[in-house]
């Protein structure tokens, strides 16, 4: 029968024999060593890159790191190999400080010698040792090496397939590390790091507005002002946006109608440094009492901070709490809610996206919302709660973090402090500015700050803005105000 003439049967089988042949020549050229360029007498196929190594996990990012300093993770100890691969499997949810921490890993360990890495690591991964494998695992183990060899005597892979490379490559090195190794690990890991990194001060400022129930007065205790300066008569104007504003921008006239009109604190900092990532500056808004995320002037308009507003995440929440609701009423488990529910609930179905545009950020806000029925209501629990785990991972320069007073404020402040005083990147270097509109007082807690003071002299919302600036290293070029003396005596 002539070819213009065939059946669509006839047409149909010849389309799914080239398509099989098709899958076998993929399937052949995958059993080469990277799969990546097919080599032969009559020259060469380029391809995709296809990953067949002990990093084909990673995520793209992290590959290609661990892949461009190879000889440089090849001369780590077996843990600290454990604990980077297991550490970068998450590189898709880093902040950008913590990618470039494990970049300037590679470059630090890249300058030094195996004893100077021996004597950085040695006391922090005493006692951990690689699982020793059993008769069957050794029998079984083969050479490691690509995909296809047999492995032991006459046999193949697990379950009769080309060898279990996937399993292989999760478990080399093959080193069980428990949390209070990692923990060692961690502080060895970033004192090798940071060593003679010198970070600029950092600010770290608490707005807490007047609650439903009154102002609570046990938002300072004896303690906590003994560690820091207090301003015994801050200012306390009027408690909308225009509070707020007037403290970010260090003006009186911050606000033109619901426009921010001058640059803020935030908007500063970050035209002025190289580093343009929105999130070296954060702002945890309560609700609409927040004045606008960035101002209309020209020069800063684009430099705004990465912002989370609660009162924006209502419907997000209620789709969580609607998912967990029903999943509980039909009787479900907390472990087929963490497996099940819990992959279905992601910013997009939640529609955080849509107000959130960082997806760091955003993944981390439905973590943050899963984390605790108390964290749906969008109020101070969950605020907090995003605080403490954006702190040590994004590393902002300068935060602010709105909350409304309540018996638990007191709480939130020591556990920041706590965080501050333990971390690599803040501690000696940060001031803990916690701003109580609700009682009109203020507390200055840092390195800078005279311990046990107490200062009655009134202060204006501008000069109380431009002590923040100073001490947040910011140089403010519109603002108004005049830093007090006294936050700078140390």
């Amino acid at each position: 029968m002539p070819v213009s003439q065939k059946s669509p049967q006839g047409v149909a089988s010849i389309v799914v024999t080239l398509l099989v042949l098709l899958l076998a020549c993929e399937d052949a050229l995958a059993q080469g060593r990277g799969g990546g360029r097919r080599r032969g007498g009559g020259g060469g196929v380029d391809l995709s890159p296809i990953r067949n190594d002990r990093y084909s996990d990673l995520p793209s990012g992290a590959y290609d790191l661990v892949k461009g300093n190879e000889q440089t993770f090849n001369r780590l100890p077996l843990p600290i190999r454990s604990y980077v691969l297991n550490s970068l499997a998450a590189w898709d949810d880093f902040f950008p400080r913590e990618k470039e921490r494990f970049r300037y890993f590679f470059a630090r360990a890249g300058e030094v010698s195996d004893g100077d890495l021996r004597e950085a690591f040695g006391e922090a991964i005493a006692g951990i040792f690689p699982r020793r494998m059993g008769p069957r695992q050794r029998r079984d183990g083969g050479d490691g090496q690509g995909i296809g060899r047999r492995q032991g005597p006459g046999r193949r892979g697990g379950m009769g397939q080309r060898g279990d490379s996937a399993r292989r490559r999760h478990q080399s090195p093959d080193i069980q590390i428990m949390p209070e190794q990692r923990a060692r690990i961690d502080t060895a890991f970033n004192r090798f790091v940071y060593k003679g990194v010198d970070f600029p001060p950092a600010l770290l400022a608490i707005a807490i507005m007047p609650g439903k129930t009154g102002t609570s007065d046990s938002t300072f205790n004896d303690s906590l002002i003994a560690q820091g300066t207090l301003l015994q008569t801050a200012p306390a104007p009027d408690l909308t946006k225009r509070w707020l504003a007037t403290l970010l921008t260090g003006r009186d006239d911050a606000l033109k109608g619901d426009k921010l009109v001058h640059p803020t604190l935030f908007e500063y900092h970050n035209r002025a440094i190289k580093d343009k990532t929105r999130a070296r500056t954060l702002a945890l808004y309560m609700d609409d009492s927040a004045p606008p995320e960035r101002s209309t002037h020209r020069k800063y308009r684009k430099f705004g901070p990465l912002s989370v507003r609660a009162s924006s995440l209502t419907g997000a929440a209620e789709t969580v709490r609607q998912a967990l609701d029903e999943a509980r009423s039909d009787g479900r488990s907390q472990a087929f809610i963490e497996n099940v529910v819990y992959p279905t609930l992601d910013p997009k179905k939640l529609k955080i996206t849509k107000t959130v545009k960082d997806k760091v950020l955003s993944r981390l806000i439905v973590r943050t919302l899963l984390s605790s029925d108390r964290n749906l209501k969008l109020k101070n629990s969950f605020l907090s709660s995003l605080a403490f785990a954006c702190l040590p991972r994004a590393q902002p320069d300068l935060m602010l973090l709105q909350l409304a007073d309540s018996p638990d404020s007191r709480r939130t402040i020591e556990q920041l402090r706590e965080i501050v005083q333990g971390h690599h990147r803040y501690r000696n270097r940060t001031t803990l500015a916690v701003l109580d509109a609700a009682a009109g007082r203020a507390l200055l807690l840092g390195p800078d700050m005279p311990a046990g003071l107490r200062v009655a002299e009134s202060l204006s919302p501008r000069d109380l803005s431009a002590t923040l600036f100073g001490l947040g290293n910011v140089d403010a070029e519109f603002a108004q105000g005049k830093p007090v003396d006294f936050a700078f005596r140390n």
